[in-house]
């Protein structure tokens, strides 16, 4: 009969958080970190420029950029609370969708409301662009009889 050997233990080299993906996490928790007093509803990433973030407060849409921590545009909404938002892939158009029903889509260079949509009743739960970037999903607290 063989006898066991006893456990050796490893030990491994720590892990490098030196890459890109990190980067961007720590440069996103400090930006954060600024913004914690306005109530943040909802925060999104533009897939194509990762340095981009749409961030909702309350009442204001802000566009920033990761790389330079600064703020690219605002855009108030006139004491309508956002309850869902999202930003199209190539960054260029933001929706928002408030407590309302009310669905605003801008143009996120110009500030620019490009279209409003008054098809929900209640509040807006979320928003969802497609593949194709043309057409965009929401849901809401509607009921259906």
């Amino acid at each position: 009969m063989k006898e066991f050997k006893p456990l050796e233990i490893k030990k491994f080299p720590k892990k490098s958080y030196k890459n890109n993906e990190m980067k961007r996490y720590k440069k996103f928790k400090e930006v954060e970190k600024q913004n914690l007093s306005l109530s943040c509803v909802d925060v999104k990433f533009c897939l194509d420029n990762p340095n981009k973030l749409i961030y909702f407060a309350l009442d204001t849409l802000y566009l920033y950029d990761i790389s330079t921590k600064s703020t690219i545009s605002k855009y108030p909404l006139c004491n309508m609370q956002i309850s869902a938002g999202n930003i199209r892939r190539d960054g260029r158009v933001i929706t928002a969708g408030l407590v309302n029903g009310k669905v605003n889509v801008y143009e996120a260079s110009k500030k620019l409301v490009l279209k409003s949509f008054f098809n929900h009743k209640l509040q807006i739960n979320s928003i969802e662009f497609s593949q194709n970037m043309v057409n965009f999903a929401t849901s809401s607290n509607d009921m259906v009889n």
